[in-house]
């Protein structure tokens, strides 16, 4: 509706900014508050996996796609893969979070970023295997930030930020599930939290491809962590559900 766009705005008003949401209502409610921003940001009702206009025109992204949306029958997101010659590869995913952020590479220039909110559960399951592996082998992984659960007023599910470039060697992992205040219905993540994420962030260094490979491409930092066990390869009832 428009909300990441006007914070973005306000934090950096100099700067160019176009949302894309599927979703009519969503697309028209942040058009209208796009126009009163000004020239310099917009909103358009448009699919991610249909987007070519945007293909390499973007210094910086951030993505908060539907969790746990089935592959098959996802509009768009098969024609996407068949068109990038995936279609075979991937059809057994478990859900097109890992299609949506390939979609969201696409859309970056050289050299930019792009922060994807993605379920846990797509960090470490067995069937996302194969797209996790292509994107590590292919540089296109920077990080992943694993983040409580019940951050959303819709969901209660775990979720991560997955953090995308190109030219990537390894992948930094980070576990700020605990970096939060913890209230009764809602978990919050207060600017001193973020400076902590970010701070840890940049303490770490990156698991190899070696590694990582080694451990079926899991990205659960817990794993890499001596003395921790990793999570186990399951999905909750609230990402089955989601």
């Amino acid at each position: 509706t428009g909300t990441f766009l006007r914070e973005a705005f306000r934090a950096e008003p100099a700067a160019s900014f176009c949302g894309i949401d599927v979703d009519r209502e969503a697309a028209s409610v942040a058009s209208m508050r796009a126009a009163v921003m000004g020239e310099n940001v917009s909103s358009v009702r448009q699919n991610i996996f249909q987007a070519d206009e945007f293909h390499g025109r973007c210094d910086k992204i951030f993505a908060n796609f539907p969790f746990g949306v089935r592959l098959r029958g996802s509009e768009g997101a098969e024609g996407y893969l068949k068109k990038r010659g995936g279609a075979a590869q991937f059809s057994k995913l478990a859900s097109s979070d890992w299609v949506f952020a390939m979609a969201v590479i696409d859309c970056l220039k050289a050299g930019g970023e792009a922060v994807c909110v993605m379920s846990n559960g797509s960090m470490y399951n067995t069937a996302d295997r194969p797209v996790r592996e292509e994107l590590v082998r292919q540089g296109l992984v920077k990080a992943v930030v694993m983040l409580p659960e019940k951050l959303f007023d819709y969901t209660a599910i775990p979720v991560s930020l997955v953090v995308l470039k190109r030219g990537c060697s390894g992948v930094i992992l980070a576990d700020a599930r605990e970096l939060c205040r913890r209230e009764r219905r809602q978990n919050v993540i207060a600017e001193s939290d973020a400076e902590k994420i970010a701070a840890l962030l940049a303490k770490k260094q990156p698991v190899s491809v070696g590694e990582l490979a080694d451990n079926n491409i899991v990205f659960d930092p817990a794993k890499y962590t001596p003395g921790e066990e990793g999570t186990e390869d399951t999905w909750t009832l609230e990402e089955i559900s989601s």
